[in-house]
């Protein structure tokens, strides 16, 4: 039984009633009936609470060839940053992409809207990388094959992906045409790959 004092509101209400013996300051005890179960006791364990499941940001979607019966399989994640780039193009996240195919395994692949420079010519052969608050690591960058400049590919896959596996947030410094070596941070925490 849970005991409600109440007050004013209560005195004026029994006061309606012919009751004039009750003072509008003074308090009134009323059992209420019902409600509330009792308190659990001190032998029952409490009910466990199941922590919600973590949402990280990245995607993951398959692509299938129906001719040759292959899938690949791919794992993006834009970066939390907007990368500046001039006209003609938009700021916009820089983008990851870690894919697997048949034809050449697992790529590591970074995405602008814009151009980067990474070749032998431009003198950028590197992109720099730190993850949580480790040391700056430098990874391979080479250009994509069909002769566009807004994709770069990481080297060595394996050792990438495994930094990213162990950590929350990765820091990534790439040369962009026309505006120098950009940083964009990526929220890299939950990778699901094999």
């Amino acid at each position: 039984m849970k005991k409600i004092i109440l007050t004013s509101i209560m005195a004026l209400a029994l006061m309606g009633c012919g009751n004039a013996s009750v003072k509008e300051s003074e308090p009134v005890d009323i059992a209420v009936m019902g409600g509330d179960a009792e308190p659990a006791s001190a032998d029952t364990p409490p009910t466990p609470t199941v922590p919600p499941k973590p949402v990280f940001a990245w995607t993951y979607t398959d692509k299938t060839d129906q001719m040759r019966g292959t899938t690949e399989k791919f794992a993006m994640l834009n970066s939390s940053d907007l990368v500046r780039t001039n006209w003609p193009y938009d700021q916009s996240p820089m983008r990851l992409t870690i894919r697997r195919r048949a034809t050449d395994g697992v790529n590591v692949m970074l995405h602008i809207n814009g151009q980067f420079l990474c070749n032998e010519y431009s003198g950028n052969t590197y992109v720099t990388v730190k993850f949580d608050e480790g040391a700056l690591e430098k990874f391979r960058c080479v250009e994509g094959g069909g002769g566009g400049n807004d994709v770069i590919f990481i080297e060595p896959e394996t050792r990438f992906i495994s930094r990213i596996k162990a950590s929350k947030v990765m820091m990534l410094e790439a040369a962009v045409y026309d505006i120098g070596r950009t940083q964009v941070s990526f929220n890299v925490e939950g990778l699901e790959w094999e």
